[in-house]
């Protein structure tokens, strides 16, 4: 599903070393892979959004990702999607809605 991956380099990432992946998703086998998922789950229970896939098959027309993992071990430390969706039926540029998923701390958990 990713396209276009490159290494970008070594960064500092909240005073962690980190080595920064970027690429595209292919929007289309992005989607085909949430109806799969969907397909799997069964009826019996129901994903959030999978009624909307056909609607986001239309309007979804980017999908890109930077990773972030430390270096040396990999371990994961963060991971940013942005993804851009588009109305077709109106003049605006794409909307652009972006996600971060962070590695947790558990010395730092709230109590």
């Amino acid at each position: 599903m990713a396209e276009n991956v490159e290494t970008v380099g070594t960064e500092d990432l909240e005073g962690t070393t980190v080595d920064h992946v970027t690429g595209d998703f292919n929007v289309k086998q992005l989607v085909d892979q949430l109806e799969s998922a969907s397909q799997r789950v069964g009826a019996a229970v129901s994903l959030p959004g999978v009624g909307e896939l056909t609607e986001l098959r239309e309007k979804l027309v980017g999908a890109t990702f930077d990773l972030y993992a430390q270096s040396g071990d990999g371990t994961f430390e963060q991971l940013d999607l942005t993804l851009s969706i588009d109305d077709r039926d109106n003049a605006s540029p794409p909307t652009r809605i972006r996600f971060t998923l962070t590695e947790s701390d558990p010395d730092q958990a709230p109590n």
